[in-house]
């Protein structure tokens, strides 16, 4: 029987996250861990507060290991990250203000049985819809779809291969990463996960018997009182993660900004050959401070000012942000290669 932590990001919600957290303790299929990652903007000490006392007291009762962590006010997409660090097999994601049927995490399960024939299953999930939700035929749920709807919005029986998944999910752990470069909105975080995940050769599933009640919330979450700019940048980032997957361009891209003075940019030169090896497969393209030490390698070539605009924050680009963040104290050449896993 595999181990399943459930994972609960949550921020300025208290009043809601009490349904949320019962939904998943009160489960068939009791998780055996529960981790809420709170990302408040002023977090509370919850087992100052009776409500929580008893919901932690259940927990204990129920055998479900349980763990509060203060978040870094960035993001729950950082808070999904560390939930599945912290896991050991399975990986139970609901929101804060989402209720789920008591079959749920059962249903959810049920599929990760490996099939003489079939790929894996990486990540299962079900319907997560407001109570009035009407049926619909089902939606497609492809990476080329996803401006048109989802077929986790609607009512509908029976079970779907999709490529991509929303919102409430059970996965497996290990197989992809969180995006952690998106802003404190994170827009799309859980379709780049997912597709992720498709993307590497796994099979998603999603099962119309499996519902989860969504309450849209409309006070706290990550999104309130959001910039605009946040989720143009996370847009633009989804838009870059495509292409390097070859979606709607001829081939996969890659893009490497070079916002390097004149002599790092001879250094980086230098490994070029290794970064074209590494991505042979790809249409690399160079932005430049300086085209004219680097016009002869026959990559296609634009200026630091089309990152910003083809990009967003190129933040995630930048090889001395990345030496400071890992206190980086070696060779120019050294960091280079490590930043681009050479």
């Amino acid at each position: 029987m595999p181990h399943i932590t459930a994972g609960i990001c949550t921020k300025d919600r208290y009043d809601l996250l009490p349904m949320a957290l019962l939904s998943v303790i009160n489960q068939e299929r009791t998780p055996d861990a529960l981790i809420l990652y709170d990302d408040s903007s002023k977090p509370k000490d919850l087992r100052q507060i009776q409500t929580y006392q008893y919901i932690f007291d259940l927990m204990t009762s129920k055998k479900i290991a349980w763990h509060v962590e203060f978040g870094q006010k960035k993001g729950q997409h950082l808070g999904h990250q560390f939930v599945q660090t912290r896991a050991k097999d399975l990986v139970y994601r609901i929101d804060d203000d989402e209720v789920a049927e008591p079959n749920v995490l059962k249903i959810l399960e049920s599929h990760f049985v490996n099939k003489p024939g079939k790929r894996a299953v990486g990540a299962v999930g079900g319907l997560v819809i407001p109570p009035n939700a009407p049926y619909r035929e089902c939606l497609p749920n492809t990476i080329e779809s996803i401006d048109r709807g989802n077929c986790q919005w609607f009512r509908w029986a029976g079970v779907k291969e999709v490529e991509h998944l929303y919102s409430s999910y059970l996965y497996k752990k290990g197989i992809q990463e969180f995006e952690r470069d998106l802003s404190p909105v994170a827009h799309r975080e859980e379709t780049l996960h997912s597709y992720g995940i498709f993307k590497k050769s796994y099979r998603l599933l999603v099962d119309g018997a499996a519902v989860t009640y969504h309450f849209r919330s409309g006070t706290g979450g990550i999104r309130e009182g959001a910039k605009q700019e946040y989720w143009d940048l996370d847009e633009k980032l989804f838009r870059e993660r495509m292409r390097e997957y070859g979606n709607g361009v001829p081939k996969k891209e890659k893009a490497i900004v070079c916002d390097f003075g004149m002599g790092d940019t001879i250094i980086f030169k230098r490994i070029l050959p290794e970064i074209k090896e590494k991505y042979r497969d790809y249409k690399i393209i160079l932005y430049v401070c300086y085209p004219e030490i680097l016009k002869d390698e026959g990559l296609e070539m634009r200026s630091i000012a089309d990152a910003y605009a083809r990009l967003g924050n190129i933040d995630r680009h930048n090889v001395y942000k990345y030496c400071i963040d890992t206190k980086h104290s070696s060779y120019v050449i050294n960091a280079f290669r490590e930043f681009y896993k050479l």
